[in-house]
């Protein structure tokens, strides 16, 4: 019986000395998502409001499950390219000179506290985050970034967003998490709506479908079963049962890191795309119990590369049944604009 694995996003840092692989995972439990209304200047999700504040969680693993120490003075974070200052500590916590943001002195999580949004600012923004790990005695130096998704609002045109219960990391002591879907149509909140959810870049059959809103919430809550290594989910908004055209389309990835077998991602060469600069996607199978790489097997592979905005949004815009994909500006330059994508992998044997 063919096995299926999956993962999508993920990519390869450093091969540890006792031929381990470590791995750097940026997760929020909100979704880094913010609107603006440039008529009115009104901000949705409002992140002065505890409740909507999203918590973004540098995790860093390994695939033998080695035990990893973050040395805490070695933690920066970095916010449109300049170091965060942090005032005094309460409760494990310091906020930031701007007042935009909390740091856990333990954990290295980061708390969003006030809006990055504004008339002035309507354009996606980056947080970077680097420390140092210790691993079986050994420093390593590590490093992510992960984008906060700021747009303009129309006040005719829908978006979608997800949150989570549990965070998105799964594990053999967290079993569950659900997914918190909300619409917004302009700055309001819908109250009523449906979705569908489909899993990687198949978007033909639902993997559960008309999910309806209550209280202006559509749950789903997501089983280490649903899950392969890690998992697409593709959210789809509907604002009647029987619609057959999306509202709004959002996206989020689901990891379990208690799976036997992951696929990871990793650039050969270049790291981003520039004219006359491709990057080449390579992916390959780790044994998550041994640390060490699949191989002496034929797998089938499956490389997507998914626009993540624009006309098609969600979509896979470049396919490959290799284990490596080339992106190029084919892929980024659409819509009038110069766009991320995002790699998937799967394979089967």
């Amino acid at each position: 019986m063919a096995t299926n694995f999956s993962a999508q996003g993920s990519i390869t840092i450093k091969r540890l000395r006792a031929g381990d692989t470590i791995f750097i995972t940026m997760t929020s439990d909100k979704a880094l998502f913010q609107g603006v209304d440039t008529t009115s200047g009104t901000i949705t999700p409002d992140w002065t409001i505890a409740a909507n504040q999203p918590t973004i969680t540098p995790t860093i693993t390994t695939a033998r499950n080695a035990s990893v120490t973050i040395l805490t003075n070695s933690m920066v974070w970095k916010y449109l390219g300049t170091t965060l200052s942090w005032g005094a500590e309460s409760d494990g916590w310091k906020t930031d000179t701007t007042n935009k943001f909390m740091l856990n002195t333990l954990t290295g999580q980061l708390k969003i506290i006030a809006n990055l949004a504004s008339i002035d600012n309507v354009s996606s923004d980056v947080l970077f985050f680097s420390a140092t790990a210790r691993i079986g005695g050994v420093e390593y130096p590590l490093e992510k970034t992960t984008e906060v998704l700021i747009q303009k609002l129309s006040a005719s045109s829908y978006v979608g967003f997800i949150d989570t219960t549990n965070g998105v990391i799964l594990s053999s002591t967290l079993s569950t998490t659900s997914l918190k879907m909300k619409l917004i149509y302009g700055t309001i909140y819908a109250n009523n709506f449906y979705v569908d959810i489909f899993k990687d870049a198949d978007r033909t059959v639902p993997f559960v479908s008309n999910i309806q809103a209550v209280n202006g919430v559509a749950t789903k809550e997501i089983l280490r079963s649903d899950i392969n290594g890690s998992q697409l989910f593709v959210v789809g908004y509907k604002l009647n049962s029987a619609d057959t055209a999306y509202a709004a389309i959002q996206a989020i990835i689901v990891y379990d890191n208690a799976d036997d077998y992951a696929i990871h991602l990793y650039t050969d060469g270049n790291a981003s795309v520039d004219n006359g600069m491709d990057v080449t996607v390579r992916a390959k199978i780790i044994n998550m119990t041994s640390g060490s790489e699949v191989v002496g097997i034929s797998p089938t592979w499956s490389l997507n590369i998914m626009a993540t905005s624009g006309s098609s949004v969600w979509q896979s815009i470049k396919s490959s049944a290799t284990n490596f994909i080339v992106v190029t500006t084919n892929e980024t330059d659409r819509d009038g604009g110069q766009n991320d994508v995002t790699v998937i992998g799967e394979a089967s044997w």
